[in-house]
């Protein structure tokens, strides 16, 4: 992986105090995509559920995220008690450095692999504050993602108050928050009455976008496989996946293949028109 990481070495993270518990493979391996769609089509989809899902997608020898997020609490509560509210937790997590933004390999897929940013410390804004939304939820202790243009943050629903768990924690004022959306997108303006919590569908579409493009910007074939077997069992599947997912077809020349893809995704309307004619375009190639 090119660059030095910025996340603590292995002594200085928290593991130090609770050492990381490997466990038995999440049930099912072998189906997760199928898991994944399960999950995913829930009525009230769970998001520690769906990212461990991600993180457990062909790779047998992971950590459980479920009992690193568990070894973490512990050593939390250990050293400061209980956190009182979403300020505390967001100071135990992020203003002590227990968590931390990866500005040195920023683009690595590890930062959205929720073991590999529980076991490393660090990660990228999403998967930053999914962390502490999860450990909150382990706590008692609320909080919602915001999604802003090139970044989220974390807000208390309650008291307002929102974080940039990316840099330490830092309290952001609304003024603070329309600067820090405006280095991605000049014309942002906020919404009247506050910006609406991400859902989970939106964290976790982002979250596979994230780590989807990690392994573009990679050259990792096979981990953009794994992903992409995940988002197209979403019914129906992000439209620049199941792009993608062809033009990697079309690329082996596997046109018959790519065309049966189109055609297994195409919905009545004009959308599921459009890709019968793209269809039926390639089914052409060979005649």
């Amino acid at each position: 992986m090119a660059g030095a990481s910025s996340c603590p070495p292995w002594g200085t993270t928290w593991t130090e105090v609770t050492p990381v518990r490997r466990c038995a493979a999440l049930p099912c391996r072998v189906e997760i995509p199928e898991q994944f769609a399960q999950l995913w089509a829930a009525e009230r989809p769970d998001l520690e559920e769906l990212v461990c899902a991600v993180s457990a997608n062909g790779r047998p020898d992971a950590a459980d995220p479920r009992v690193l997020l568990d070894d973490l609490v512990l050593s939390i509560t250990e050293r400061s008690g209980e956190p009182s509210g979403p300020g505390a937790l967001v100071k135990a997590l992020c203003g002590s450095g227990v968590l931390r933004g990866d500005t040195q390999t920023y683009d690595s897929p590890e930062n959205s692999l929720l073991d590999r940013v529980l076991e490393r410390g660090c990660g990228i804004p999403l998967s930053v504050a999914v962390v502490v939304v999860l450990l909150g939820r382990r706590l008692g202790v609320d909080l919602e993602i915001i999604g802003l243009p090139g970044h989220v943050v974390a807000r208390d629903p309650l008291g307002g108050s929102v974080f940039d768990v990316f840099d330490g924690g830092r309290v952001l004022d609304a003024p603070s928050v329309v600067a820090l959306a405006r280095r991605y997108e000049p014309a942002w303006q906020p919404r009247p009455g506050g910006e609406v919590a991400l859902d989970v569908r939106s964290v976790v579409d982002r979250w596979c976008r994230n780590l989807r493009s990690a392994y573009v910007r990679l050259g990792d074939d096979s981990g953009l496989e794994r992903v992409l077997a995940l988002e197209l069992r979403r019914r129906p599947p992000p439209s620049d996946a199941l792009g993608a997912a062809t033009t990697r077809l079309v690329a082996r020349g596997a046109y018959l293949e790519a065309a049966g893809l189109l055609e297994e995704h195409a919905l009545p309307g004009p959308t599921g028109d459009a890709l019968r004619s793209s269809a039926q375009r390639l089914r052409a190639l060979l005649n």
